[in-house]
């Protein structure tokens, strides 16, 4: 069986959808003739815990090094305080490192102040590499100063190298460039590691235009988008306690997925047609990045139709997600944003209707292949009052979903395809 070295910051026991993506293709390679070895970060400050999708990785190698980057000093600070953080880190530390990354790394430290766990990685890949051999090595980011440690090691021990993006880089959504001085930075770094990269594999088919535009070498360019694990949707169907429509949205509440919009529909629509009202509860399963969507929801009176969740371990968001009549995506997001919310793929995964609120050109196009769905702007919440009262009273007909779409987007044939990439290289 082959070996692969994968570099990957974000990995579980943290939670939220980007550390999913390196742990499911870990899951699937060895079915594929690739036996991976993780190399991640030492425990961090950061959004969310949740051990259950430890529960996929039984038996996968993984090193875990030090960093000197803010989220590692910080965890190691609030270990020393003796600070809770086994579930949720507090929004306090979380909001402060996001200011410190945009207000001061961002200027000197470019992409990520993840740079600063470069050292660290290059160390521990060298002395794995005396001990045996590997085949190729796979980088996912962001943070993006993943990939310039990628090129490093490909660099200086000869290794065949896929570079994966989950996210765009230069002047995308993820990436903070206070300065022109930082775009033009990023923006060499970008097009250096495209070009030394044996493979480079794009989560949508924007990020892949954006590096088109950006650089000769198209032909090494694939698209990879997130998808759903089958096994994590087959979970137990529980009756229905009352004859409500509920709605799921699970995912991260964050500026990319703003509720504004919903909020106010609801509030027309509680006037417009009360009946239609009283039929619908949403309920929200995930962590409230913003820190006041609770509040936002008391401000528009609508306690009693929304739920909040809060935070739950992936496999029992999956239980809410499964056992709800519709499921709502929201995004929101600039012009120029390439990003598709990794939920879409399980809300694909469990065939259910989707009513989705957003202005992201990627998302939109994509969902226009999935017959069960609607997709409204953000910017006319009297629309999307209508279309919540059409949806509810049936006055659409979803034509049944077509079964090779969604099959493309289950993470075992995707890790196939990746597995293909790395045959070939």
């Amino acid at each position: 069986m082959k070996k692969l070295l994968i570099l990957s910051y974000y990995f579980p026991p943290l939670g939220l959808g980007g550390t999913q993506r390196a742990a499911k293709f870990a899951k699937y390679l060895p079915e594929f003739g690739w036996s991976p070895t993780v190399i991640t970060v030492k425990p961090i400050a950061y959004w969310a815990q949740d051990k259950s999708l430890l529960n996929d990785l039984e038996g996968l190698r993984v090193v875990r090094t030090g960093s000197f980057d803010p989220q590692r000093l910080l965890k190691k600070i609030n270990d020393t305080k003796k600070t809770n953080t086994e579930n949720i880190s507090s929004t306090a530390n979380n909001n402060f490192l996001q200011k410190l990354n945009q207000n001061v790394f961002s200027f000197f430290l470019v992409p990520d102040s993840k740079l600063l766990w470069n050292s660290h990685v290059c160390k521990t890949v060298e002395r794995l590499l005396k001990q045996e051999d590997f085949d190729a090595l796979f980088t996912t980011s962001p943070p993006h100063s993943t990939q310039l440690a990628g090129k490093k090691i490909a660099g200086k021990f000869g290794l065949k190298w896929v570079a994966d993006f989950r996210d765009d880089w230069a002047g995308g959504h993820v990436v903070h460039e206070p300065t022109p001085v930082q775009k033009w930075v990023n923006r060499r770094m970008q097009r250096a590691v495209i070009k030394a990269a044996d493979a480079v594999i794009c989560a949508s088919n924007g990020i892949k235009s954006g590096f088109k535009v950006d650089t000769n070498f198209t032909e090494k360019l694939f698209v990879i988008t997130n998808g759903f694990d089958a096994d994590d949707l087959s979970v137990p169907i529980v009756k229905k306690k009352n004859d409500q429509f509920v709605f799921c949205y699970c995912g991260v509440i964050s500026k990319f997925s703003d509720s504004t919009a919903l909020l106010r529909a609801l509030e027309i629509l509680r006037k417009k047609n009360p009946l239609t009202f009283n039929k619908m509860k949403f309920r929200f399963v995930g962590y409230d990045a913003t820190g006041r969507f609770k509040e936002m929801v008391n401000a528009y009176g609508l306690g009693n139709t929304i739920e909040l969740v809060g935070f739950k371990p992936h496999n029992e968001a999956m239980q809410f997600l499964v056992n709800s009549d519709f499921l709502l995506l929201l995004a929101t997001g600039k012009k120029t944003d390439t990003f598709i919310p990794g939920k879409t793929f399980e809300y694909f995964g469990a065939q259910k209707p989707v009513f989705c609120i957003s202005n992201v050109t990627d998302t939109n196009q994509l969902l226009a292949q999935y017959s069960m769905t609607h997709v409204t702007a953000p910017d006319s919440p009297e629309t999307i009052a209508n279309s919540l009262d059409d949806f509810i009273n049936k006055k659409w007909t979803f034509q049944q979903h077509d079964k090779k779409f969604i099959r493309q987007f289950n993470r075992k044939n995707q890790t196939k395809f990746l597995a293909e990439i790395l045959d070939r290289l």
